[in-house]
């Protein structure tokens, strides 16, 4: 006895996407401090949201009182966007209106979306993000 598995051919035919230079930009004004920022300018955005991660610090105390070891994590805000349509680019652009911006990475950028490292206080001011196709 022996058993063939078949499935059904599809109805659908497979298309190819074609991908296509969008313009994808996104401005956020950022007021100082922890305030959430607000969206003043977006183009093929389906979504963004901005986290904001206070400094925190640790000290370790023994049952007498004598304090240990110490660990410390310093203010940072990550930025994630979801782009409406896939994005066609060589490289996202982050750019500040005003020093003082502090260091950043862009930790992953695909054609749907990408999440943007800042390790520090976002001073007031527009960041900007966008696609270089």
């Amino acid at each position: 006895m022996s058993y063939q598995l078949r499935w059904p051919r599809s109805s659908r035919q497979e298309t190819s996407i074609e991908l296509h230079a969008v313009n994808t930009e996104l401005r956020l004004q950022f007021f100082g401090g922890r305030a959430t920022p607000t969206g003043i300018y977006s183009q093929n955005m389906f979504d963004w949201y901005a986290l904001y991660t206070p400094q925190m610090q640790i000290c370790a105390v023994d049952a007498h009182g004598k304090e240990g070891g110490h660990a410390s994590t310093s203010t940072n805000w990550t930025i994630v966007v979801v782009f409406n349509k896939p994005a066609m680019f060589s490289r996202l652009i982050v750019s500040f209106s005003n020093p003082g911006f502090p260091q950043f990475e862009v930790k992953r950028a695909t054609r749907r979306s990408a999440m943007i490292c800042i390790f520090g206080d976002i001073p007031a001011g527009i960041l900007n993000i966008y696609a270089k196709p």
